[in-house]
């Protein structure tokens, strides 16, 4: 099956979110749907599942590619396909005073 997918959500969720805790990535009893350690984002769980990238029209999606269990930090590919590329941004609502201005 073939479908449309965020290059930067898969890449955000595979490498900078935590696994959730059971396969439906629902929450426990407690309310709890994942547990983030230091590294990963405080927020939004690994729900990509069995998903993986492929290249479009003999262009890989990211740099490096392809994407391995020991791959570290990988990027969006600059030169990916323009017709496939659009902006993409996360919006975090934190409170006043935790997050250092810019």
């Amino acid at each position: 099956m073939i479908f449309p997918y965020s290059v930067g959500k898969y890449v955000a969720q595979r490498y900078h979110s935590a696994k959730c805790l059971n396969s439906s990535c629902t929450p426990n009893g407690s309310g709890v749907v994942c547990r983030p350690i230091a590294c990963q984002n405080l927020f939004g769980c690994d729900t990509h599942g069995t998903m993986v990238l492929n290249e479009i029209n003999g262009t890989a999606p990211t740099i490096p590619f392809p994407l391995a269990s020991t791959t570290k930090n990988p990027v969006i590919n600059p030169g990916f396909t323009a017709t496939f590329q659009r902006i993409i941004f996360e919006v975090v609502d934190s409170v006043p005073g935790t997050i250092p201005p810019t």
